[in-house]
């Protein structure tokens, strides 16, 4: 994630409009997981990119052509919302919501179709969704029959996992007249691969230490980093905007007839943010 970052911003360098990049790894707007990234970029001052070929528009246009092309990740520039706290992005978010609660795959493939659709309807453009359903992932098993057989209590074998993947907080304590709160967990170097388990050692009943290797076992999968909920509904989260010369309303009326036609039966969609509040107002 980090190096594919470092090449998006290469490409970020090369736009004469662009004064500087903040990237930050393992987190975006979807949630934390170690194949996300969030990239903050800053315009020079107006006064410095004036004329159409130089506005933010033509900076995203620029720079969605160039990393579209990256290989190993899907990177899309964006721009900020309109009013700040009311949406992640500038446009509108469109919720797709599935009712029938069914393979989190179809979800993911009825999104991308609905994104396409909306991309070719000719009144809405950059329609995208962070949403993917195969994530890397390591799944990681207990054995409970062999962890029975050798006296080792299944909560020795989580706290073992929780404390020296994840971290414990233990107390406070007060240097300099600053507090400093103090956490338990592996080095950085014993916790980076999942052979460390073989390193990690659980208490049993009768008070050996037990390898957590010896009823502990890991496979690679894939699955969603992250399942939203929206409306009480399993749910994806479309981002897009309006094309020039395309009201905001007339937007919303246009993903809402290309929804109705591309859906398949058990899906359904809501509005979020913005939208949801001009829908709202109405004509107040």
């Amino acid at each position: 994630t980090t190096n594919i970052m470092k090449e998006v911003e290469q490409i970020y360098f090369k736009q004469p409009e662009i004064a500087g990049v903040f990237s930050v790894a393992g987190f975006s707007f979807s949630g934390a997981a170690p194949n996300n990234g969030l990239m903050f970029s800053r315009l020079k001052d107006f006064n410095e990119r004036e004329g159409e070929e130089h506005s933010l528009t033509s900076v995203l246009n620029r720079l969605r052509g160039e990393v579209f092309g990256i290989s190993g990740a899907m990177v899309i520039p964006v721009a900020p919302p309109s009013i700040q706290g009311v949406s992640a992005f500038g446009g509108f978010q469109f919720e797709i919501l599935d009712l029938s609660g069914g393979d989190i795959t179809e979800l993911a493939q009825v999104t991308q179709q609905l994104a396409q659709a909306g991309n070719q309807s000719g009144r809405v453009t950059g329609l995208f969704s962070g949403f993917t359903a195969n994530d890397p992932q390591l799944v990681v098993t207990v054995d409970r029959d062999r962890a029975r057989s050798l006296g080792l209590p299944i909560r020795e074998v989580t706290d073992a996992l929780a404390v020296l993947l994840g971290s414990q907080y233990v107390n406070d304590f007060d240097f300099n007249n600053r507090a400093y709160r103090v956490y338990v967990q592996g080095d950085q170097q014993f916790r980076a691969r999942p052979a460390d388990l073989s390193q990690y050692y659980a208490r049993a009943s009768n008070g050996d230490m037990v390898p957590l290797s010896a009823v502990v076992r890991t496979e690679e999968t894939t699955a969603p980093a992250v399942i939203n909920h929206f409306n009480l509904f399993r749910s994806t989260e479309l981002q897009g905007a309006a094309l020039p010369g395309v009201s905001s309303g007339q937007a919303i009326e246009e993903m809402e007839r290309v929804a109705r036609e591309t859906l398949p039966q058990g899906y359904d969609f809501a509005w979020a943010g913005i939208s949801l509040e001009e829908i709202k107002s109405g004509n107040q």
